[in-house]
């Protein structure tokens, strides 16, 4: 059911010089998606996160990687699009520790809007 490119993300943000908050990072599925949809890129007009949920299984031990994928059933309905729409997308991303430990698990719904022009027919 899934299975898209696997994304390992950079390493966290850190905080900017002076204190403060650093910017959040996109959601992996996200990373996910932008992969996988590389050849339509230009006709995505936005990508929204309309909902998420998180589950941690147990305390990290080192680094940290991410392993997101996009339902592939979706994703081929957006990259086929021949006419402007909004999709609804669903990803799933899992954390694993230094030791391929499953440390949080997470799932994401999107809302896509795709335009397409003649350009692009």
């Amino acid at each position: 059911m899934f299975g898209a490119p696997v994304c390992d993300p950079p390493p966290p943000p850190r905080a900017p010089a002076g204190g403060g908050r650093a910017a959040p990072r996109a959601p992996p599925a996200a990373a996910a998606f932008v992969g996988a949809a590389a050849t339509r890129l230009d006709t995505v007009e936005r990508l929204v996160l309309r909902a998420g949920t998180a589950s941690y299984r147990k305390p990290a031990v080192g680094r940290i990687r991410a392993i997101a994928t996009v339902d592939q059933r979706e994703l081929a309905e957006v990259l086929a699009a021949t006419a402007s729409n909004r999709f609804e997308l669903s990803g799933k991303a899992v954390l694993l520790d230094d030791a391929d430990v499953v440390v949080a698990k997470f799932t994401f719904d999107y809302v896509c809007d795709i335009a397409i022009t003649e350009a692009d027919q």
